[in-house]
């Protein structure tokens, strides 16, 4: 069985292949459509920039790019405080699992019976209702901003018909296609993109 290439962002024609490739090997597209040809047009489209790069000169953005950005961060902040509260009610409640290790965090507890009652009286605490309710409500947005952003790329970025067809369908049904757009799209500089093309910035 293929494994993916190693995690990380592609940026480059070859690792953008070599993901593509991948993708075409696992034979999850019955249709046969050359999703690898499908996704290089995408990254032909304009300048790819890599995100390590972005302080080393000025780059533009799309709104859809700056909306997906700022509702990933967002989401990313709130679990943060999350999890940190509960390593907190952890530590105040001395929780220790049977081989000495605290767990991080809640759904690490190992005796089952102190896992539900831990939750329990975490969850019950209306500080942490309030917090579940922002992550519920992050999720969506980020959810939201990401359609937005895939819609963008299919339709926004100049790439042919048949490319977009095969990537509308693809990113219908697949999780791994519909990541790679946003990781390809979201290194596009789109002041390298044809005018017609260009949103605010």
């Amino acid at each position: 069985m293929s494994t993916p290439p190693a995690a990380g962002t592609y940026t480059s024609k070859p690792q953008l292949l070599q993901m593509a490739d991948w993708l075409l090997s696992t034979r999850r597209y019955a249709h046969g459509c050359n999703l690898k040809h499908a996704l290089k047009q995408i990254s032909r489209a304009g300048r790819q920039i890599p995100a390590e790069k972005d302080g080393a000169e000025m780059r533009k953005y799309s709104e859809e790019q700056k909306a997906y950005m700022m509702a990933k961060a967002n989401l990313k902040v709130i679990e943060k405080v999350h999890d940190a509260a509960e390593r907190a009610f952890i530590l105040c409640r001395g929780i220790v699992n049977p081989d000495g290790t605290i767990p991080e965090l809640i759904y690490m507890i190992e005796d089952d019976t102190e896992l539900e009652t831990v939750g329990t009286e975490f969850d019950a605490v209306p500080e942490n209702k309030q917090m579940w309710t922002e992550i519920l409500a992050a999720r969506e947005a980020l959810k939201i901003a990401e359609t937005k952003l895939l819609d963008y790329a299919l339709n926004a970025v100049p790439i042919p018909q048949k490319e977009k067809t095969i990537l509308t369908e693809s990113a219908k049904t697949n999780y791994t296609t519909r990541q790679k757009i946003i990781e390809i799209v979201m290194n596009l500089d789109v002041s390298t993109l044809p005018k017609h093309c260009i949103i605010a910035f």
